[in-house]
């Protein structure tokens, strides 16, 4: 069982860099977020991730976990350069080369 607010996924990639994504689906542009999702990303900035999928069938978004109060009030109007799945797991392959 995991502590509230902590992500969904937990990994490391071939580089041996660890890190963390939360996984959400967006109906519209809000992303529901928990207060002890916020506070984890708050306190762990470095390594931590949010994956947005939104209900179009390629539309993925992938922000870094600095930007969660940004996410928490913007949606997914907060801008990111990873906005399809092949780039958002592209990018976190090459973490830490």
């Amino acid at each position: 069982m995991a502590l509230p607010g902590v992500p969904d996924l937990l990994g490391y990639n071939k580089n041996y860099y660890f890190f963390t994504v939360e996984l959400k689906v967006a109906k519209s542009r809000k992303v529901r977020l928990s207060p002890h999702q916020i506070a984890f990303h708050i306190t762990h900035p470095r390594n931590t991730f949010i994956l947005v999928k939104s209900l179009n069938p390629d539309a993925y978004k992938l922000y870094e976990g600095t930007q969660i109060q940004e996410l928490a009030t913007s949606g997914t109007m907060t801008p990111t350069p990873h906005s399809t799945l092949e780039a958002c797991c592209l990018w976190l392959e090459t973490l830490g080369a």
